[in-house]
């Protein structure tokens, strides 16, 4: 009986122990796709400010050529 009891015990714990598991590992999960997702994004603004910025040097290097 008492055997009976401590396996139901130990099975909840585990069944519990699960859970949080699960329930961590979906939260990491969603954490890890929105540092993706600000990665990406500051990944693109960079990118798109350093296209900006060789367009303003090439502007500014045809406008020292020409007064020259």
């Amino acid at each position: 009986m008492k055997s009976q009891q401590l396996e139901i015990k130990l099975s909840n714990k585990m069944e519990e122990d699960i859970k949080k598991a699960q329930s961590k590992s979906t939260q990491a999960g969603a954490d890890l796709i929105y540092c993706v997702n600000l990665y990406n994004q500051a990944q693109s603004k960079r990118f798109e400010e350093m296209v900006a910025t060789t367009l303003e040097l090439k502007k500014l290097e045809v406008e020292r050529v020409e007064m020259m």
